[in-house]
């Protein structure tokens, strides 16, 4: 089930070694990969077309995301198997390469970054009929979360969900990223009485910082440069349902202000506006960080948080629930076939078993981002184990396996051997980033923060090549 700062990570740089290999461009089938809140398009590229990604039609692909433009980039492919991204004046930019473009070209394996959103260009042989059209994969969604839910914990987290669905009680969520805070949210709203209104989820930590207040309480035509119409805020859009703030402790201690008064009230003013707009709305809020510390450190509002957290729920890393990973792995492989229009059997046993043993730091969402991978680079008719990311397969090389019967390690024994090894899948991404701790966040697929919070936790320091 299932960014920090940024709402989806980006892949890594093995894909590109492994989707370049000995195709000629006449035979290539080449598809953009566009990561994003919901999950994953597939937009396959034709010779000679073109597709446009933004937030509005009448872009080719309508992606629901503060950080894109209306229309925010075009992707063009000439004859061969490249294709040159061209931005289309996007307010927050497209960046290839760390540097922001106008234009630019990607072959095979390249990916940018249109706002929040990363857009990865991938190639296979042959195009079908199901990728005539563009395909979405979404999250579970909340009648089918119960399907993989196998811990304790999460069972019991959904009993309380499921008690409190009826009621107005703000609900907190807390966790790492990645862990399913969102869908556990979704399983709250469509199991109470709001579920016939709209459940609307806005990532804070995406939104960049002069269009906070707008993006939650909308605004008037004119309230300011570029304000070209009045605007609906995510208050008035969720009115009646559910308003679910991921990672609401990214907010600024100004918009922590705003937010709490329309709270309190039921009220919104829209920006550029006098006229205050009533507005039901139940809260959910999603956080990875510990708001109690940043309560302390002046970072965040005790006023807030105790609105917030009417009920608050720790939702267990992936690690902490294994008999999860083979449901949720089949049931991404699933959709992953269907939306890329492949016709794979199965994912073979050595697979699950290396995902079995894998720590997971980007919890839910980076399995699913690695068999969505994986079943897009697949050469035969099943996912093996090398067709996972190399961090994955990298498994095999240490002392340290995953057997799934309860007698063989108490749960002390599996966290202390977790812990070790993610110790030494992170010294070994530092080493290969030469002690950049950027690089080596991304070769792992983690965001910075909880890097470097498990770096100084695990006693490591940033070294360079030895």
């Amino acid at each position: 089930m299932g960014t920090d700062s940024k709402e989806t990570q980006p892949i890594n740089e093995e894909v590109r070694n492994l989707v370049a290999e000995a195709r000629s461009a006449s035979q290539e089938s080449l598809v953009l990969l566009v990561y994003h809140r919901e999950g994953v398009d597939a937009l396959p590229l034709e010779p000679n077309g073109s597709v446009i990604i933004g937030r509005e039609a009448p872009s080719d692909c309508v992606i629901d995301d503060a950080t894109l433009s209306r229309q925010h980039a075009r992707f063009t492919r000439g004859g061969g198997a490249t294709v040159e991204v061209e931005d289309l004046g996007s307010r927050n930019g497209t960046v290839v390469g760390g540097k922001t473009i106008s234009k630019a070209e990607l072959r095979v394996g390249s990916e940018c970054l249109l706002g929040g959103v990363v857009v990865a260009l991938h190639a296979r042989g042959g195009v079908n009929d199901k990728e005539k059209r563009i395909e979405r994969t979404r999250k579970s969604s909340a009648a089918s979360a119960e399907a993989f839910v196998e811990s304790g914990a999460m069972k019991d987290i959904l009993a309380q969900l499921e008690r409190v669905a009826n009621s107005n009680i703000p609900v907190l969520l807390q966790g790492e990223t990645g862990t399913g805070k969102e869908v556990l949210a979704r399983a709250l709203h469509d199991r109470g009485r709001r579920r016939r209104a709209r459940l609307v989820c806005l990532n804070c930590a995406a939104i960049p910082t002069h269009l906070v207040e707008t993006t939650l309480f909308g605004n008037e035509r004119g309230a300011f440069t570029g304000a070209d119409s009045s605007r609906r805020g995510a208050f008035e859009d969720a009115h009646d349902g559910t308003l679910l703030l991921d990672e609401i402790g990214e907010l600024s201690l100004s918009a922590q202000a705003a937010l709490l008064r329309v709270i309190e009230t039921n009220k919104v003013m829209r920006v550029g506006s006098t006229r205050e707009i009533p507005v039901d709305v139940r809260i959910v809020a999603a956080t990875h960080r510990d708001l109690e510390s940043m309560v302390q450190q002046q970072q965040f509002r005790a006023d807030l948080l105790y609105r917030l957290n009417g009920i608050s729920l720790i939702v267990p890393p992936l690690r902490a629930r294994r008999e999860e990973i083979r449901p949720l792995a089949r049931h991404f492989f699933r959709r992953a076939n269907q939306a890329h229009g492949r016709e794979l059997r199965r994912v073979d046993e050595r697979a699950l078993r290396l995902l079995e043993a894998y720590p997971w730091p980007g919890n839910v969402r980076e399995l699913r981002n690695a068999i969505e991978r994986a079943v897009v680079i697949a050469n035969s008719d099943e996912v093996t184990a090398e067709d996972l990311p190399e961090r994955i397969q990298a498994i095999r090389n240490t002392s340290i396996t995953y057997d799934p019967s309860p007698s063989s390690l108490n749960a002390k024994d599996i966290k202390a051997r977790m812990v070790g090894l993610e110790g030494r899948m992170m010294e070994e991404a530092l080493k290969a980033a030469r002690g950049n701790q950027t690089e080596a966040a991304k070769r792992l697929e983690m965001p910075l923060r909880t890097f470097v919070r498990k770096l100084k936790a695990l006693g490591l320091k940033p070294r360079g090549d030895e």
